[in-house]
């Protein structure tokens, strides 16, 4: 209890930032879309009052009213409260036709007289425009769910974003991690891994079965130097490591400080791999360094580790 109590404090950050990720992803698919359809739909309501008052008011006074007139009170609304507004004026007619019909309190002659007014500004709803309403309804956008589907596409797009950066923090932590933390624990030895000595010992051979030539162990652990090395007039220093996962730059700034303080060439040699960080230090160093390079070899197995030592003595002879 104690430990998983040390791991969520060590890691809240994380852990606060995965829930924000779950959800922005949730809410973008559960809430966003009914929202939005919420938003329109109140919209839409507001817009259908208002044209039922303006028409049943213009009808019961007997006002001149057109077709065009209707479209155009339609398209006003539209602009103004930017939905698409979902009848047409033949469709709005019938509706307002609907609602005095079911109005009582207006005497039963005065409502079939407003019945055939209506009928009348029905009339001129031809049926040429009707098929070209219909040709434009097929292809009409609606702006509803366009407006769902982005807005859920917007929130789907930033939690995968998220994610991702988290998942590069994360490493990216661990990374530095390691190179604050110092030396990984070296692999026991076991039935596919060899021992650390024996891994030092496979390296030495490498070296002089690649071309080396006198290839001599050094010791020197305070430096981090294992082999020095000659090889067509350049003198090169050795650094073998054997680790269970990416190797950081504690182990490596000791190597690169001894190396720099001398006029050989390095040689890194590890097991496993190294931290972005290592690598970018590297090749800066190489960059900047003329004279002096810093070799990179990464593999366990022997063949592996001997076909880099190869390609390293032979970029040197084509650098002469």
């Amino acid at each position: 209890m104690r430990a998983f109590f040390y791991w969520a404090m060590k890691n809240s950050w994380n852990l606060f930032g995965a829930m924000g990720v779950i959800g922005t992803f949730y809410f973008s698919l559960a809430y966003v879309p009914g929202y939005v359809s919420e938003i329109t739909s109140g919209n839409l309501n507001v817009v259908h009052e208002s044209l039922m008052d303006d028409i049943q008011e213009m009808v019961f006074h007997e006002k001149e009213l057109t077709i065009k007139d209707i479209e155009s009170f339609i398209k006003g609304e539209e602009l103004k409260y930017k939905v698409t507004y979902p009848f047409n004026p033949d469709e709005l007619l019938i509706q307002v036709q609907e609602s005095f019909m079911g109005n009582k309190f207006i005497p039963l002659e005065e409502r079939n007289k407003i019945l055939k007014n209506i009928s009348s500004i029905r009339s001129n709803y031809e049926n040429e425009y009707l098929n070209s309403s219909d040709e434009k309804g097929f292809f009409e956008v609606n702006y509803t769910t366009i407006a769902s589907i982005l807005a859920s596409l917007l929130g789907v797009v930033l939690s995968v974003f998220g994610a991702v950066s988290l998942k590069i923090k994360n490493e990216s932590d661990k990374q530095t991690e390691i190179d604050i933390a110092g030396d990984l624990v070296i692999n026991s030895s076991g039935d596919r891994a060899a021992s650390y000595y024996e891994f030092e010992e496979m390296v030495g051979i490498t070296l002089s079965e690649a071309g080396f030539e006198h290839v001599n162990s050094e010791g020197n652990n305070d430096f981090g130097v294992d082999f020095s090395a000659k090889s067509n007039g350049s003198e090169y220093f050795v650094s073998v490591k054997k680790y269970k996962s990416l190797l950081g730059m504690s182990s490596l700034l000791p190597f690169l400080h001894t190396v720099s303080e001398s006029d050989k060439n390095g040689i890194f040699v590890i097991s496993s791999d190294v931290t972005k960080r290592v690598r970018h230090t590297i090749d800066e160093f190489n960059k900047n360094d003329s004279h002096q390079k810093m070799h990179l070899v990464i593999g366990d197995a022997k063949d592996l580790i001997k076909n880099q030592l190869v390609s390293i003595l032979d970029k040197n002879a084509s650098n002469k």
